[in-house]
This record gives C-alpha cells, sequence and structure tokens, in this order.
C-alpha cells in the first residue's frame, strides 16, 4: 500500500535507492501500523461484503484496469528505442 501511495505522489522514480525507501518505511512504526491497519480494513471490508458484494464488486473494477494497464505497458514497450516486433 505504502509503494503505491509513493507511486502517486511521485517519489518512486529512476535512480531511486529503494533500499533506503524500504528502511525509511519500517523505521517509523506509526506509519508502518497505519498503512498495515489499512489494508486489513479493506480485506475485511471486501470480505464482510461476501463474494456477490465484495470481491465481484472489486472484481469488475480491478480486472478492466489490470487489462488496460497491460495494453499500455506494450504500447509503451514497443514505443521505446531499440523494440522491434
Amino acid at each position: 500500500m505504502r509503494y503505491f501511495v509513493y507511486s502517486v505522489q511521485g517519489v518512486i522514480k529512476p535512480g531511486l535507492n529503494s533500499s533506503a525507501l524500504w528502511e525509511g518505511f519500517i523505521s517509523s512504526p506509526n506509519e508502518t501500523i497505519l498503512f498495515h491497519g489499512v489494508a486489513v480494513f479493506l480485506t475485511g471490508f471486501i470480505i464482510y461484503r461476501g463474494v456477490k458484494g465484495g470481491l465481484e464488486a472489486i472484481a469488475k473494477i480491478t480486472i478492466p484496469t489490470l487489462f488496460i494497464s497491460l495494453i499500455i505497458a506494450v504500447i509503451w514497450a514497443i514505443s521505446q528505442k531499440g523494440s522491434s516486433l
């Protein structure tokens, strides 16, 4: 969850020292507990809603998003310098 927040904030960039980023994250117990709590809450909420109301509802959003992300990644990879079909 924290890496998602980092990427949305623009912290993750090429050449970033990921070890330092991870060490900074785990050295803050409050931040670690907060993101763990958010993940547990979201998982619990989905399970509470059940298969139809929770899992299917999330899958209707995440599966198309994943597919669109895959298409974007393929287009990006093909358009890079040195790529060939």
